[in-house]
């Protein structure tokens, strides 16, 4: 892993202050990501078809739109059921230069749902620490 990735998830675990890490489609610089998909082709990557053929998103990795920025949604018990799928996300966002944001604190059941409708609804609840804070 990345050490700005490795740093920011162990300060996050640390202070149990992390239920999801929000992955958006804007670089530290402010330019929005491209390509456009890359959200649904990772997310595609942990994704699997129903019995009625539909696709499935894994719980674990969701894709996502925060006031008209395209994001991804990880589960943080990524970490602890798949350390490489968790590896390998977050070296993408390093590698890309991407927004990285610890949502949640308490208990883990809502994996920062709560937050993410915050900001999507113009609210801050989302933890302070970023990747532009490393």
């Amino acid at each position: 892993m990345k050490a700005m990735s490795k740093r920011f998830v162990a300060d996050c675990m640390a202070n149990h202050s992390c239920n999801a890490v929000l992955i958006l489609g804007v670089t530290r610089s402010g330019n929005a990501f491209r390509p456009g998909d890359w959200v649904d082709r990772l997310a595609g990557r942990f994704s699997t078809f129903g019995k009625d053929k539909l696709l499935r998103y894994s719980p674990s990795v969701r894709p996502l739109t925060v006031k008209g920025v395209r994001g991804l949604l990880v589960d943080i018990r990524l970490v602890e059921n798949d350390p490489a799928a968790f590896r390998f996300v977050m070296d993408f966002a390093a590698d890309n230069d991407l927004t990285i944001q610890c949502l949640g604190g308490g208990a883990r059941e809502d994996s920062g749902r709560d937050e993410v409708v915050a900001l999507r609804d113009g609210g801050s609840k989302a933890s302070s620490r970023t990747s532009t804070d490393l």
